[in-house]
Formats: structure tokens, C-alpha cells, sequence
């Protein structure tokens, strides 16, 4: 991710503890698979546990997600963030995730307006 700098006016620090582009990865990997496998998109709403054993790589990051448990309305994933070499970087478990086939309308609405 860009420097903290270059998202806030007067970040509190000059660098990320994580990295929050790479946290947003396994997020959005959930909604892809929402709209895969349910048919409607998703938003998370609660992380469980969020744990980071190193820091996060510059040369590149692996995200490998494990959907626990589902239903038409929600998801519960844990994602594994793993360098190059595979080994773990931080781990987050039980995010929960809203399935809600209205929110397709209101991501079609927000990639327009970025666009």
C-alpha cells in the first residue's frame, strides 16, 4: 500500500504496522466467491482475530481463504497471508461477511462513479 502519507493528511506513523491493501485482498476474495457461489455480493462486518507474525512482504503476498461455514444471507471465512515462499505473515479468523443480493445495485453505483 501506498505510505500512510498519501492517504491521510497527519498520519500517525510513517509506515503501516500491516498492510492494509493486502488485508483488503481476502475481503474482497470473499465477495468474489459470494458472487460465485451464492449469487449476490457480500460486505464483511466483524473480524474475529487478526494476527501478524512478521511483517508484510514488499515482494508480493499470497491470499489463501477458507470459507467456514455458509448460508444464503451470510459467509464466515479465516484468510492466510503467505509470502513468497509460503510462509504465514498474518492470519485473520472468522470474519464475517452479509450476503445481500441488493448490494450488486450499490457496487455497480460505486464502480461508476469511480470510473
Amino acid at each position: 500500500a501506498p505510505a500512510p502519507a498519501a492517504w491521510l493528511k497527519n498520519p500517525p506513523r510513517a509506515a503501516w504496522l500491516s498492510d492494509p491493501l493486502g488485508l483488503d485482498t481476502a475481503l474482497q476474495a470473499v465477495i468474489l466467491w459470494s458472487v460465485e457461489r451464492v449469487g449476490a455480493p457480500c460486505l464483511p462486518s466483524y473480524i474475529g482475530r487478526y494476527r501478524q507474525f512478521r511483517d508484510f512482504p514488499k515482494s508480493g503476498l499470497r491470499v489463501a481463504v477458507r470459507i467456514v461455514r455458509h448460508n444464503s444471507q451470510s459467509a464466515t471465512a479465516d484468510a492466510d497471508f503467505l509470502d513468497s515462499t509460503g510462509a504465514l505473515v498474518a492470519r485473520i479468523e472468522g470474519s464475517e461477511h452479509s450476503i445481500d443480493a441488493s448490494l450488486a445495485q450499490a457496487f455497480r453505483k460505486a464502480s461508476s462513479t469511480a470510473s
